[in-house]
């Protein structure tokens, strides 16, 4: 479940309805994870399956999250000659994908995104999540 919530200021209210739904409001305290472009928030203490169940959701939104940009690059279409970066040993000439991890390259790879779109999006910085 999403909820969009707007930053003030004063910084970011998170309703009390979504620390119900996800059981963090219950569990009495609750840790922070600041990471570059987000925010985690889990439970203080969990047990062991309630620490494998985050992290399977946590996948679960990563793999989301890539599937996303996916659909906002698409798929190779072959490029006449053939992409230059079709293959693991190729060396991406961009700055933009030199910023990828190379193990999300070879995932995009696999899956056939076109990494040229890819590397377009990322070089003009534009939007492709959210409004």
């Amino acid at each position: 479940m999403k909820f969009t919530q707007e930053t003030t200021e004063k910084g970011l209210i998170i309703p009390t309805s979504a620390l119900k739904i996800s059981g963090v409001g219950a569990a009495g305290q609750a840790e922070l994870h600041v990471l570059e472009d987000a925010l985690v928030v889990l439970k203080g203490r969990m047990t062991a399956l309630e620490l494998l169940t985050a992290a399977y959701q946590l996948h679960q939104l990563a793999t989301e999250l890539c599937g996303h940009l996916a659909k906002a690059c698409g798929f190779c279409t072959d490029c006449g000659d053939g992409c230059p970066l079709d293959t693991p040993e190729s060396e991406p000439e961009g700055q933009g994908l030199r910023s990828v991890p190379p193990e999300l390259l070879e995932m995009f790879r696999a899956g056939n995104l076109c990494l040229g779109a890819l590397e377009e999006r990322i070089l003009i910085g534009g939007v492709v999540y959210g409004g």
